[in-house]
């Protein structure tokens, strides 16, 4: 019979147990980003009113990345009305909100109706910076016609940051400017078909 001493016992105990104990954990990486953009209509408004549309990242993609609105700019009655007063970012409660009016005067006809669609863009990971704020406004141009839209920062946000523009290939652009006082932005376009109407764009970004 083959006896172990305590020292023994000890020693095998100790290399069990350093064994055991170095043998690497799993290796937890960090969350992959993920983004999702997410919209919503407003439904139109008459003359002379107001709405605020809100929206809400799901609780998957908390955290608010951008958000901002845009309007379908149909005739130059649309683009004179239609005004953009206040953006809000609440993130605790992962939403966001936009305001907006039609200045139309109430005896004007034929009336015209404005609308707004809410953007917001939501995320997994917290970003670095506070949520990035845009308003965007598309214009359709008429066969050999020249259409100039322009977007004002709303009072939350009265500073411009950059402009951009986008427009059809058979559009071409003949003008793109910051307001005095960087307050907005705008674009001038042509369109080159003589048969068909074409898209074209103008955002700013805007900060408080």
């Amino acid at each position: 019979m083959r006896l172990t001493s305590p020292a023994q016992l000890l020693a095998a105990v100790t290399l069990a147990t350093t064994g055991f104990v170095s043998v690497p954990g799993p290796a937890w990486a960090a969350a992959e980003p993920i983004t999702q953009d997410f919209q919503t209509s407003s439904g139109s408004i008459g003359a002379g009113n107001h709405k605020t549309v809100t929206l809400k990242c799901p609780s998957t993609l908390p955290y608010i990345v951008s958000f901002g609105a845009s309007t379908q700019i149909n005739s130059d009655g649309d683009e004179s009305h239609t005004h953009l007063i206040d953006a809000k970012a609440n993130e605790p409660n992962r939403s966001v909100s936009v305001s907006f009016t039609n200045s139309e005067p109430l005896n004007t006809n034929p009336p015209a109706d404005v609308s707004i669609k809410l953007h917001v863009t939501c995320s997994n990971v917290k970003p670095p910076h506070p949520p990035s704020v845009h308003f965007t406004k598309n214009v359709t141009l008429p066969p050999l016609g020249t259409f100039s839209s322009f977007v004002i920062c709303p009072v939350s946000h009265p500073k411009l940051v950059e402009t951009h523009e986008g427009h059809d290939p058979n559009l071409t652009r003949t003008k793109l400017n910051n307001f005095p006082g960087n307050i907005g932005g705008g674009a001038t376009w042509e369109n080159n078909d003589g048969f068909a109407p074409h898209p074209a764009w103008v955002r700013v970004y805007c900060t408080s």
